[in-house]
């Protein structure tokens, strides 16, 4: 048998897979310094748009002031229930012979906004409820024994 001998691309080659995990390990070190400096860990104020809901679920959050909510499906991240806005719900409902639109009261249904108050650590890359991001716009579950629903988060403070 022949011994097979490493020609000059071979070498290139593992000079590439080298520097290539070399600078791997580079940027995961300075992104994780950047998560450790500046994290602080404070009181956010933030609230959950629930729309179109039942008037079960209003009634259930309104029974449900000053309790803790689950903030995730994972069961780990709480906050405090601090105040909640029923409305009726309204849409936006196209008339077809005129072409306009006009905003419609849906019957029995109502637009429920949450205010809750949780720890939540604030740094240079966002803020986070345990590992649940908290950012403008997203999807947050909330519930207790009583109700669960989905929202969206708006209106942000950092106390």
């Amino acid at each position: 048998m022949s011994k097979k001998k490493l020609n000059v691309i071979d070498y290139v080659i593992i000079i590439l897979i080298i520097a290539a995990i070399g600078v791997a390990a580079y940027l995961l070190k300075s992104t994780l310094n950047q998560h450790s400096q500046g994290n602080d860990a404070s009181t956010v104020t933030f609230e959950v748009f629930l729309q179109e809901q039942n008037t079960y679920m209003g009634e259930a959050v309104q029974a449900a002031i000053g309790e803790e909510l689950l903030l995730s499906q994972k069961e780990k991240d709480y906050g405090t229930l601090k105040d909640v806005k029923v409305e009726p719900a309204k849409r936006a409902v196209q008339d077809k012979v005129s072409g306009t639109f006009r905003e419609e009261t849906l019957p029995n249904k109502y637009d429920i906004t949450l205010v809750i108050e949780a720890k939540a650590t604030v740094s240079d890359m966002g803020i986070s409820i345990g590992q649940a991001p908290v950012r403008t716009g997203t999807q947050m579950v909330v519930g207790n024994k009583a109700f669960a629903a989905a929202g969206y988060i708006f209106n942000i403070t950092a106390n």
